[in-house]
This record gives structure tokens, C-alpha cells and sequence, in this order.
């Protein structure tokens, strides 16, 4: 896939599957702070990564991690 603007991410952007797919990862985490622990509350309410997890930040890291790739291994170069 092309490194500019044509990730699988951004087209799940645009088709509204990336909307749809941090809904149900909002939804699981919900589910899953009412089973868990005291410890793993705290976990998930003060780690870094579950609060970016959260935040749908992890989306476009992800893009940006991908377009990194894309580009060390020369996809989408003429």
C-alpha cells in the first residue's frame, strides 16, 4: 500500500468502519472494567497505554507506524 494518504486505516476512516470497530473496543473495555479486579481497575484507569487505548489515539499510531513500514520497505516508491 502507498505510504500517502491510502493506509487501510484511512479508508476504514472514511467508510466509517474505524468509527464503528472504537465503539466496540470502547464497549469491550467497559465490559471488561465491570469483571475486573481492583488491581486491574487501576491499571486500566491509570496506565498510559489503556488511557491511549481509549482515546482512539492508538488508531493513528497505528497508521503512522504502517506508513513507517511501507516506507522502509520501499512500497508504494515508483
Amino acid at each position: 500500500m502507498p505510504a500517502s494518504g491510502g493506509g487501510r486505516i484511512t479508508q476504514m476512516e472514511a467508510s466509517g468502519e474505524m468509527h464503528d470497530m472504537a465503539e466496540r473496543h470502547r464497549q469491550m473495555l467497559e465490559r471488561m472494567q465491570q469483571d475486573a479486579s481492583p488491581a486491574m481497575l487501576e491499571l486500566m484507569n491509570n496506565d498510559p497505554m489503556w488511557q491511549m487505548m481509549r482515546s482512539g489515539e492508538w488508531a493513528r499510531l497505528d497508521e503512522e507506524h504502517q506508513e513507517d513500514i511501507d516506507r522502509m520497505l520501499g512500497r508504494g516508491q515508483p
